[in-house]
């Protein structure tokens, strides 16, 4: 199963996560929200826009989500220029999408962007499984 884990340097909340679950970069949980910072993007709105945008193209996507897909999402310019898929110069804040990263652990594959997602190939990674010894 997949975990939605909320964490600050002295405190985490964990939550299993069910069907879907998309999350950007601000604390959800009400026992989190004390540790949310402040300043021009921590607890920007535009995190909870991107947020909710990747929750929206999850439902939309729901029975075909895959790989492609996920990358779709990642390269979504909706809600310019707090979108999922953040250029340099959105917001003149100085942050933007410096690398997009999608996981298959069953698989042992990891695909990456050097820098936002519609302008940067994913690039695929592998690590070789190996089964957990069982304990003793």
């Amino acid at each position: 199963g997949a975990l939605d884990i909320e964490a600050s340097a002295t405190h985490q909340h964990v939550r299993y996560v069910g069907r879907r679950f998309g999350h950007a970069n601000h604390y959800e949980e009400a026992e989190m929200l004390q540790y949310e910072g402040s300043g021009p993007a921590i607890g920007s709105a535009t995190t909870y826009v991107r947020g909710g945008r990747i929750n929206q193209l999850l439902d939309q996507m729901a029975g075909g989500i895959d790989l492609q897909s996920c990358q779709t999402m990642l390269r979504d310019h909706a809600n310019y220029p707090g979108s999922i898929c953040r250029h340099e110069d959105a917001g003149r804040c100085g942050y933007y999408t410096r690398a997009a990263l999608l996981y298959a652990p069953a698989q042992g594959r990891m695909l990456l962007t050097d820098g936002p997602a519609c302008q940067n190939p994913f690039t695929e990674h592998r690590i070789e499984l190996t089964a957990m010894p069982r304990p003793a």
